[in-house]
């Protein structure tokens, strides 16, 4: 029996240096007022089997010839995986936004995720590794640009396939397909990450780790730390964090060792936010240091799944001071530099949340001129006559009260709750006012680069 089509609904690489899978349009009728025979037609048009089509669905053999001969109805779910196989919906331009798609493929991600060292039954040959590594590569650029929705479509059947290979060869094969096991593992966290599904998100950082470690490759074993360092994000075992971190680090790798040099570079980059949030401001500007020596000797680009360089060292500088409250160094930073278009999407998404985290909290905006006037309405930057002498008070009301005119309508309302000696209403029942007491402040928030 020969391989399969290129699998999961995609085909091709994109024959450049950064290979990527483009989606194939429907290539059979769709789903129609028989169901059953419609999937039938779609999956002959492919030359799919049945085998291999339930395999790509991540479905039973049982289920899908019931369904095929009209014994057993579609449910959502399963219409979805099959759609994803047989006639895949077009991406959105950007590949990202298709809940539906992605809700989806979480079911099949924790099976195939569940079964991590369990051999697969696969009823068509092991494909061969190059092709496998092409479409890893695929998946670490969707990730790193944020192609949701093309990563739900690819990767249960990608860590299937990888999978297989990775427990039924050996030596340096084995070693390849391990190696390229953990950057998948490391898309499905990102996919999990972003969709709030935070338990599968640990158990793949756990998975990225188990298949690093038999790769016999040191840089993706610091890639793990990289991607587990973020576990220690909420500050209260920050120092087992960095010390996690100092483990894969030392010693220094060679000089002419670019990869794994700027694998170091990242991880120190990590580490200075991790010391950051920890309160220790010195340990932060150290490793900050170490980053940027690192990022002098390196060009930007994407090592083992890792986006290093002087830009992203710009980016996680803007970072730090956000984290240290310096609000105006923030400023300056988000204001004398922007991401290019050639950083990942994923790091240009982060420093422009960082920018906004730094101009968006309410406690250091009254300490910053130069904050209150980053945030003042343009009429007001340029010295024009302020809206409050317009003569017609709609015209006021127009007017968004920002910038200053902001903090002083917080000062006028301060000052009256602190006139006022008489208790706040309550509801019938003795409730309280609605909204009143449920309302906690909003927490910081960065986004974490998977």
């Amino acid at each position: 029996m020969t391989p399969a089509p290129l699998p999961y609904g995609l085909a091709g690489d994109a024959a450049r240096g950064d290979p990527g899978l483009v989606s194939t349009p429907a290539a059979g009728p769709r789903v129609a007022d028989d169901p059953g025979q419609a999937i039938a037609a779609a999956r002959k048009a492919q030359g799919l089997t049945q085998s291999e089509l339930a395999r790509q669905a991540a479905i039973s053999l049982s289920l899908l010839r019931k369904i095929e001969r009209g014994s057993r109805s579609l449910t959502p779910g399963v219409r979805a995986a099959l759609d994803a196989v047989l006639a895949p919906a077009p991406a959105p331009a950007d590949g990202a936004a298709d809940p539906g798609r992605i809700a989806a493929a979480f079911p099949q991600l924790r099976e195939v995720m569940d079964a991590y060292d369990i051999p697969p039954d696969l009823p068509y040959p092991m494909r061969p590794l190059t092709e496998l590594r092409r479409m890893t590569s695929s998946a670490t650029a969707w990730r790193l640009s944020s192609q949701y929705a093309k990563l739900a479509g690819l990767l249960p059947g990608l860590i299937t396939d990888l999978t297989a290979n990775a427990l039924n060869s050996a030596g340096h094969e084995q070693e390849q397909a391990f190696g390229l096991l953990a950057l998948a593992y490391r898309a499905a966290d990102a996919i999990a990450d972003k969709h709030g599904r935070h338990d599968m998100s640990g158990r793949a950082t756990e998975l990225i780790r188990w298949a690093a470690a038999r790769s016999a490759d040191p840089q993706l074993e610091m890639m793990g730390a990289y991607v587990r360092a973020e576990l220690f994000f909420s500050g209260q075992h920050a120092r087992s964090g960095l010390r996690m971190i100092d483990r894969v680090t030392a010693p220094a790798p060679p000089a002419d060792d670019v990869p794994l040099l700027a694998t170091r570079g990242a991880l120190f980059m990590r580490a200075a936010v991790l010391a950051a949030r920890a309160g220790i401001p010195d340990e932060a500007a150290d490793r900050m240091a170490e980053a940027q020596a690192i990022a002098r000797q390196v060009p930007d680009g994407v090592y083992h799944g890792t986006a290093f360089g002087p830009g992203s060292v710009r980016v996680h500088e803007l970072a730090l001071a956000v984290e240290a409250g310096d609000v105006g160094r923030a400023v300056r930073l988000a204001g004398r530099w922007q991401p290019p278009r050639a950083l990942p999407a994923e790091r240009r998404s982060h420093f422009h949340i960082e920018a906004a985290r730094g101009r968006a909290h309410p406690a250091r905006l009254p300490s910053s001129s130069a904050f209150r006037s980053a945030l003042a309405p343009r009429w007001q930057r340029r010295g024009a006559a302020s809206p409050r002498r317009c003569p017609s008070p709609s015209a006021r009301a127009r007017v968004p009260r920002t910038g200053n005119a902001l903090l002083s309508g917080q000062r006028r309302r301060r000052g009256v709750r602190r006139a006022s000696a008489a208790p706040a209403p309550r509801a019938a029942g003795g409730a309280s006012p609605r909204g009143a007491g449920n309302r906690s402040p909003a927490g910081d928030h960065a986004e974490r680069d998977r």
